[in-house]
């Protein structure tokens, strides 16, 4: 009833089947955003971006607080600008890259859906992935790039993640000028030997641009000097903002 909407902002309409959803995206939208989750009321366990019209720009999924799922044969030419979880099948996040051919901006964000997440303590709100699924879904998406570079939208200029893990997961293929990334300090001590996270993913990233903040419970020497050795391995980097949160 509304064929001209191009906006919608809407809280997510988890008491409505797939073919109500399926009613209220038909119009040709440009941008649409779900917005943040009401506390005690029911979240959408599975959201199909296939309902999704291919008219979209701008998506803004950060609502939702469990997963999504995409057929292989979704696809969205028009998208610009991308928020989304990060999925508990990485190979999906491959898919959906390949999805996105003209993107230009993408956040994840850090509602994943996987056993064993790892949540830091109520000053670190940041959560990370456990190392097990992080080094498994980093050596999948490895692989996925790897088979055909076409894969990776080649307008990608800035990526967000609300963790480094999610980043450090998505194995990033190619340059990507802009990256902003958030760290807890607890991360070092979940692998045995600890991963250099952020060397690893601006090494592969090359960004001219970088965004970095840092959680901790304590101002800690030691913490605070082993962060600032990624840099030596940003040699691409013309601007670094550094903040710290006790």
């Amino acid at each position: 009833m509304t064929p001209a909407l191009e906006e919608l902002i809407i809280y997510p309409p988890f008491d409505l089947g797939r073919r109500a959803l399926t009613e209220l995206f038909r119009p040709r939208l440009r941008k649409l955003t779900l917005i943040a989750q009401v506390r005690n009321r029911p979240r959408l366990h599975e959201f199909p971006l296939e309902l999704l019209p291919v008219t979209l720009e701008e998506l803004d999924l950060s609502a939702i607080m469990h997963t999504w799922t995409m057929n292989s044969i979704c696809a969205f030419p028009r998208m610009r600008s991308l928020k989304i979880p990060y999925p508990d099948d990485p190979l999906l996040m491959g898919r959906l890259m390949h999805a996105v051919p003209g993107i230009q901006h993408l956040t994840i964000t850090n509602q994943i859906n996987t056993p064993g997440r790892f949540r830091a303590n109520d000053s670190q709100i940041e959560e990370v992935l456990i190392p097990s699924f992080l080094l498994n879904a980093r050596a999948q998406l490895q692989q996925f790039w790897k088979a055909d570079s076409a894969r990776w939208p080649q307008n990608l200029v800035s990526i967000s993640a609300e963790s480094a893990s999610f980043l450090y997961a998505l194995a990033v293929p190619a340059q990507v000028h802009h990256c902003s990334v958030s760290l807890c300090n607890r991360f070092d001590t979940l692998c045995e030997p600890p991963i250099p996270i952020l060397s690893a993913i601006f090494g592969e990233a090359m960004p001219t641009s970088v965004e970095c903040k840092f959680t901790a419970r304590y101002a800690n020497p030691l913490f605070t000097r082993d962060y600032f050795r990624f840099l030596s391995s940003t040699k691409s980097l013309k601007r670094c903002t550094i903040t710290f949160d006790y």
